[in-house]
């Protein structure tokens, strides 16, 4: 059990922002060995002879280990902590991306994503722990945008520097980079990471109880902030995925040059999940108002911006696609840190991990299908109109459950 004299300390201990910071560190490399493979998707399908079909089932293949990992790994964050789960996770994960650079056919490519995502499932559960124990309410804003920058800065420098990669070196080179990147990672976060004092639960001690599990799965605040979450990594997993196939086929531009044009939203994302899901939120929360409340609604809000994806599908206009792909990259980018800190205010103190591996699962459930769905579509529609009405139908899916299903966001009681 986490006693709550522990985590008060650690709210007010000047190294949160340095682990805050690291965590984002955590997340750029993270990200940067999932976005690889968008850049590489075209010279690797037309390398490996892959139809669009086949290649939404590759882009999708590491969600689906990702997702079916998320549970065990729960109940390994709870009792392990963040360090040494995180610390596996990175080896298996570096060396996964590594192999990459050695494949040569469809059937391998699918094996080592599936192993990329079981080596990547603890981190959201793990970091999301992490900020709950090192942050207080009013500074989980910006304390889960730090987490989450890094996720949109691997878009906005790593899917450039991976164009350039690919455009000279081959799509091998892309993963050889990441691979190296995520090595480094890896001995930086061994040699600062710690969790606050007193909460790191040693294996002897109790953890999470599976008895508990029911009284989370069957939490109606949890599926409001699961589905909420859902709608999020649905269309941000469509974006992930296939921006930069869009992007070519909407503008007819070469790869290098989808790569640099990606980032360009990704960065009107950052500065907006700064100003608003960082700042502004920790601020409102600051002045009284709930903070269940604020983010709830910033939840919402922030999944209608997302809907501005429908317009890239419907022009072929530099300004009109970038400008569309900015805003809904940007609501996407205010949704991250948001519902990642509802994670952290409706979960038993000594189930974070699980209930955030719970979140997950779902969420990543639903995203995985984008993919394939996506790939599924443009084959047979030869456009990505299609793919876009159905990321609009899962976002009201989404904004009807983080309002109307979550209803009070407060802690879920396990008794």
């Amino acid at each position: 059990m986490i006693a709550q004299t522990d985590m008060t300390a650690a709210h007010a201990s000047p190294q949160r922002w340095r682990m805050a910071g690291l965590l984002g560190g955590g997340t750029f490399v993270c990200y940067l060995d999932r976005v690889n493979l968008s850049i590489a998707a075209t010279p690797l399908a037309h390398a490996m002879h892959l139809s669009d079909g086949q290649l939404g089932v590759v882009l999708s293949a590491f969600l689906w280990s990702y997702a079916a990992a998320q549970l065990p790994v729960g109940m390994l964050v709870d009792r392990f902590g963040t360090r040494w789960p995180i610390l596996i996770a990175i080896a298996m994960w570096a060396a996964t991306s590594l192999g990459m650079v050695w494949v040569s056919s469809f059937a391998g490519v699918i094996l080592l994503r599936l192993l990329l995502g079981l080596a990547e499932a603890p981190m959201m559960p793990a970091f999301w722990r992490s900020i709950t124990l090192w942050f207080g309410l009013a500074e989980r804003g910006v304390s889960n945008t730090m987490l989450d920058l890094g996720s949109k800065l691997s878009y906005v420098l790593g899917v450039p520097a991976m164009a350039w990669v690919v455009a000279h070196s081959g799509w091998q080179g892309a993963f050889l980079l990441t691979g190296l990147v995520t090595l480094a990672y890896g001995l930086l976060f061994a040699l600062v990471y710690r969790d606050p004092q007193g909460t790191a639960t040693p294996p002897a001690a109790q953890g999470f109880d599976l008895t508990s599990l029911w009284p989370l799965l069957a939490s109606r605040k949890m599926w409001g902030v699961a589905l909420g979450f859902s709608a999020y990594v649905y269309v941000y997993y469509l974006l992930a995925t296939w921006m930069p196939r869009l992007l070519q086929d909407q503008l007819q531009i070469s790869v290098l040059r989808s790569g640099l044009y990606t980032a360009i939203p990704w960065a009107f994302a950052i500065a907006c999940e700064v100003l608003i899901g960082g700042l502004v939120v920790d601020r409102l929360v600051r002045r009284g108002h709930e903070a269940g409340r604020v983010r709830q609604w910033t939840l919402a809000l922030s999944l209608i911006v997302s809907l501005a994806l429908m317009g890239a599908t419907l022009s072929h206009s530099v300004v009109v696609v970038l400008v569309c792909l900015s805003l809904s990259a940007a609501g996407l980018a205010v949704s991250t840190p948001t519902a990642g800190a509802m994670v952290g205010l409706i979960a038993p103190r000594e189930a974070i991990g699980m209930l955030g591996a719970i979140v997950n699962l779902i969420a990543n459930g639903v995203g995985l299908i984008a993919p394939i769905a996506t790939g599924w579509i443009v084959q047979h529609s030869g456009s990505f109109y299609g793919a876009g009405l159905a990321a609009a139908g899962v976002v009201v899916v989404g904004i009807a459950s983080c309002t109307l299903l979550l209803g009070r966001v407060e802690e879920i009681s396990l008794s």
